[in-house]
């Protein structure tokens, strides 16, 4: 029978590596948590700041619909009855108002992005993997 003897000195020195690996650990995470934090602030100031133009364009193009939707209700309503009339504007009208809110929802789907909290966490796995192979 082979008898397993365990060394004190190769004790300490793997809790003093384990020790290394768990403070590295804890470093990583602070770092990670500080990386996330930068870029939700830098998202948060990018949507804050494309928001208002995204507004007030949407206001400026309902002013200029309403005004040009009232010019081509009155053109056809010499061709077509009225309510024939008013079904094509309105149709027209809920299709742009549909292309507008997408373009403007996938801008603001856009600015927030995380560049370098994906990279940076696949970079510190790896490095958590080699320490804990040697």
């Amino acid at each position: 029978m082979v008898e397993s003897t365990t060394h004190p000195e190769n004790l300490e020195q793997q809790a003093g590596t384990l020790g290394k690996l768990a403070g590295l650990l804890v470093k990583l995470t602070r770092q990670e948590i500080s990386l996330f934090k930068a870029e939700m602030s830098q998202s948060a100031g990018q949507v804050k700041a494309n928001l208002p133009v995204l507004v007030m364009g949407v206001w400026f193009c309902h002013l200029a619909l309403m005004a040009g939707l009232g010019v081509v209700l009155v053109l056809l309503m010499s061709v077509m009855p009225l309510w024939a009339a008013c079904l094509t504007v309105a149709a027209g009208s809920g299709i742009v108002g549909a292309l507008m809110i997408k373009v403007g929802a996938d801008k603001l789907t856009d600015s927030i992005h995380f560049e370098r909290t994906p990279e940076s966490l696949e970079t510190n796995i790896e490095f958590l993997k080699e320490r804990m192979a040697s």
